[in-house]
């Protein structure tokens, strides 16, 4: 019974989301104000200086634009997700919502609920695996984005985030077990999956051991079969083996 509605959710997600988002990017009025004014300002580019603005606010107007247009669409939408990310990081740092960052932003068996599936895709306890996710985000996602789009992206993230709970709520049920679950790697190894599927050849390498280098598309299989033979045997582990099983195959 405490699977219906998680049920509902994944396939909602992993079929809808793809196109909700698509649709809400694409057909957001706030979107079209975007592209019009940017077209706009691509026509009227110059090459002013700050003594030729009439006013201060031309000047303030002028420099906050190039600072915005300097961020391509890529990081703008990898730093909104980190940004969530921090601000969820921040709310668990407030005594007075433990309760319900439990409740809504942690899943588990002790208590049923399709929105912490997703919510948890967004939440971290400890800085150590807020930083490496978003770190593993940063490095993979631009290359992402630019090939699928941002809708696309976005879609990527959310779906593979909820598969990937899903995933290890079910095998969480199958080994009786009621530890909390949270954190955003599932998604981000949906999306690092996607990068080894279209660059399958391109070497990648440890930060701490540069001149060891393999193919990424090589890497995914041993770390899949790695997370598989870890979450049968290592039970206990404190890593989720079956969230990032289950973002891999997504």
């Amino acid at each position: 019974r405490n699977l219906i509605r998680p049920t509902i959710l994944v396939i909602l997600a992993c079929g809808g989301a793809f196109y909700v988002t698509e649709y809400v990017i694409k057909n957001n009025p706030v979107e079209y104000v975007r592209r019009f004014r940017n077209q706009q300002q691509q026509q009227q580019k110059s090459q002013k200086r700050t003594g030729e603005f009439e006013t201060v606010s031309e000047v303030v107007k002028h420099y906050s634009h190039s600072i915005t247009t300097d961020v391509d669409s890529a990081h703008l939408t990898i730093y909104t997700i980190i940004g969530i990310n921090l601000l969820v990081f921040l709310a668990w740092r407030i005594p007075g919502l433990q309760h319900h960052m439990i409740r809504y932003f942690t899943h588990s068996t002790a208590h049923s609920g399709a929105l912490p599936l997703l919510l948890s895709c967004f939440s971290h306890m400890g800085f150590m695996h807020l930083a490496f996710n978003m770190w593993g985000l940063l490095n993979f996602g631009p290359p992402v984005h630019n090939l699928v789009g941002r809708d696309q992206f976005l879609a990527m993230y959310l779906a593979g985030g909820i598969f990937s709970s899903y995933v290890s709520q079910l095998v969480n049920i199958a080994m009786k077990s009621y530890r909390l679950s949270l954190g955003a790697s599932g998604a981000i190894l949906a999306i690092v999956t996607s990068f080894a599927m279209f660059e399958s050849d391109q070497r990648l390498s440890f930060i701490f051991l540069p001149f060891f280098s393999f193919a990424a598309g090589q890497a995914m299989k041993v770390w899949a079969a790695a997370e598989l033979v870890m979450m049968v045997t290592w039970r206990n582990s404190p890593l989720g083996h079956a969230a990032h099983l289950g973002g891999i195959l997504f």
